[in-house]
Parts: C-alpha cells; structure tokens; sequence
C-alpha cells in the first residue's frame, strides 16, 4: 500500500484492507504500508499489530529508491491512497497530480521487470482516469463517462465517492448488488423474501450442525502438478475444459470453476463455467474449489460426459 499524502478523514481504517487478507491463516503474504505514517492512527495499529507479517515503512512512494527498498516490483498487488483533496482554486484535473506522478513511477518500475504486478490507484477526479487506459482505447476513454472507461472496468482505478466505488466492485463481487437492495429498500428485504417463499410451500431445509472442513479457492497453472500431467498424457490431440473438470473432480477431488488467461497484451481474461470444447493452453491457470468433503469426489456432471 503507498500512501501518497495526507488522508480525509484522519484515519485509513487499516482493519478492513487487512482483515480480509488474513482470513486464512496459511501462507500469509506480506503486507507494506509505505508512506507518511503519521497518518496510521495508534488505535487503528492496535487492531492489526498483532497479526502476522504487517510492515510499515516511513518514506515517499513517490521515490524510486524507497520503492526498491520495499522490493515493490516483486510484490502480487498495489495500491495508491490519493492525497487529501485541496479546496483552494487550481483546477480539478491537479487534484491527483501526486497520484499521478505516484503511479507513473511504479509504471516505469515495473516496465523493467517481468512479472505481473496488479495495481489500483485511487482518484479523486474520475476524469484522470483515462490516463491508466491503454493505447488502443486511450482516444476512446477520454470522451467516455468514468463507469465506461476501460481502466475503470478491469479495476485500475476507483473513485473516492461511495456510488462510484460500489459500481466499480461490481465486476468482481456480487454482494454489491446485495448492498444496493438493502439501501433502496432496507434491511428487512432478506426476510420478507424468506417469508413469501414459505407463503407459497416451498419448505425451508433442515440445518446441520455437524462440522465440515472448509473450502479454499486457489489459482494453480496448467504447469503445476497435478493439472501437468494432462499435456503428457494429451500430446497427441488438443485438451479441452471437459477433460480436465471431469479428471480433477474425478481424481483429485477438485472442483474447477473457471479459467484465468492472459494476453499478449497483458489483459486478464475469466472464463467463469466455460463451455467444455474450449481450448486449455499450457499457460493458462485453473481457478478451483479444493475441499476435503467425501462427497465431493462423488459428483458428476453429466454435461461433462
């Protein structure tokens, strides 16, 4: 996390950007918090000085040489903190000038270096958008209203305000749609529906109690064990989804969901339930659902067979 200036409101609230990161307790990654940390609160480094593998260093993530330090070009993900908006008269498209400037330096940075880095950068005038597009739609971008514009479609950037943030987190999460239903319609949505659907028969489940072994999505490429082995035995003809969802959830007891791809161009693609004729390249990676259930192993799919 680089911190570029001064936050409103006098807090990050660091508990909810590290709390989901820890939900799981094996193989932690490593969080840096680089910036001025004046303006991590001590009530708020209490709630999360305990957890594991939490760093903070004291400098600007405008700096090449602090960025090296902190080893930011080896890292999965950043993301910027814009500045505190300033309420003088420059123009509004000077309001992320140092946000800007944040993020064209960890661009170069990772120009050099081969491996994907996924940043997010907050901004305070959603016009700035456009400048993270890429070549082909940056003309295009620039005449379009924030929620059309590429970057802000594939997660790059997010605005401050709430409306903008939540359109924004709807790509990738569905509980945004929740979120909305209670605010237009208020919290008693989910048990006036409930009632309704026991109005017109439909008869509510009967609870367990008995204690499963949870559930873990992880991301594995087509080069990894066990998915490795596909290619070797496949060699002479072309590996489709269907082989490897029925050898996984046959085998190994693995549920697939989807595939993750990328392009020459570096664009991520998910195929969520994809068909099952499609090509497996050897560089794709598997998202799946690894579990310890018995019953899992015991699942078929018969548009699989």
């Amino acid at each position: 996390m680089c911190i570029v200036g001064p936050v409103a409101g006098g807090g990050l609230n660091l508990r909810s950007f590290v709390y989901p990161l820890r939900f799981y307790w094996m193989e932690p990654r490593d969080i840096v918090i680089l910036g001025d940390l004046s303006v991590v609160t001590e009530a708020e480094w209490e709630q999360i000085n305990n957890l594991p593998n939490i760093t903070l260093v004291q400098g600007s993530p405008c700096s090449l040489s602090n960025l090296n330090a902190v080893r930011l070009s080896q890292c999965a993900a950043c993301i910027i903190l814009g500045e505190l908006v300033s309420t003088d008269g420059d123009d509004q498209c000077l309001q992320d000038k140092n946000t800007l400037f944040c993020a064209m330096t960890i661009r170069s940075l990772l120009r050099k270096s081969s491996r994907l880095v996924d940043v997010t950068t907050e901004l305070h005038y959603e016009q700035n958008a456009h400048h993270f597009s890429s070549a082909e739609s940056h003309t295009l971008d620039f005449k379009l209203p924030l929620r059309f514009q590429e970057s802000f479609a594939r997660g790059i950037v997010f605005s401050n305000t709430l409306l903008y943030s939540s359109i924004s987190s709807i790509y990738f999460s569905s509980a945004i749609l929740d979120f909305f239903r209670v605010l237009f319609f208020g919290p008693a949505v989910e048990e006036l529906e409930s009632a309704a659907a026991l109005h017109y028969g439909l008869r509510r489940g009967d609870s367990s109690k008995t204690p499963y072994a949870g559930v873990k999505v992880t991301l594995t490429s087509m080069n990894e064990p066990p998915f490795r082995s596909l290619f070797h035995k496949s060699s002479k003809r072309t590996l489709r989804y269907k082989d490897v969802f029925a050898r996984a959830i046959t085998c190994w007891r693995t549920l697939c969901l989807g595939l993750y791809r990328l392009d020459q161009r570096g664009f991520r693609f998910v195929f969520t339930n994809p068909p099952r004729n499609i090509q497996v390249r050897p560089d794709d990676q598997v998202c799946e659902l690894n579990s310890t259930l018995e019953g899992l192993a015991q699942i078929r799919c018969a548009w699989v067979e």
